[in-house]
């Protein structure tokens, strides 16, 4: 039971995890876990942000960070934000085609982006184009809270810093 306590802790203060990836990364029941995290944030070396889902992070950890890896739980504004990154501008009705979602989903994505700063729009007449608004910290912010999407991404990291 200490390894799972260890493992707990290790997992959450390494990145923002939630909870049922917690239970499935450290392989103890979910009452296991439970117990143990509830008593890692009375002792206050972990803390939680309760929202759509409960996320347990490290409490150095800045709650921008937090409320970003929130964001790219959404699966429509993870790949957004990763077509954005591999992209230089592109306009909404291409975002939508190439993360295979809908006009509107696409445009409600865009909205929630530029609402966190995220994203920037650039006017051109008839039409307008989006991209990430400093990609350097974002690309930052996804290796502090969401290794494995990095992973997923690094191939094309100079591609990304590029455009």
């Amino acid at each position: 039971m200490i390894k799972c306590k260890e493992s707990i802790l290790k997992s959450i203060l390494s990145e923002p995890i939630t909870f049922m990836k917690l239970v499935t990364i450290v392989e103890c029941s979910p009452e296991t876990v439970n117990k143990y995290v509830h008593e890692l944030e009375n002792q206050k070396k972990i803390t939680h942000k309760k929202g759509k889902f409960k996320i347990f992070y490290n409490p150095l950890l800045e709650i921008e960070k937090i409320e970003f890896y929130e964001l790219m739980l959404n699966n429509a504004i993870s790949s957004t934000v990763s077509l954005l990154l591999h992209s230089k501008d592109l306009a909404q009705s291409e975002i939508g085609e190439k993360i295979s979602k809908s006009r509107p989903t696409a445009s409600r994505t865009l909205s929630v982006l530029i609402k966190y700063n995220i994203v920037q729009i650039h006017y051109h007449a008839p039409f307008k184009t989006y991209s990430i608004k400093n990609k350097s910290k974002i690309i930052s912010w996804i290796k502090q809270t969401n290794s494995s999407l990095m992973d997923n991404m690094s191939d094309n990291l100079l591609e990304m810093l590029s455009y």
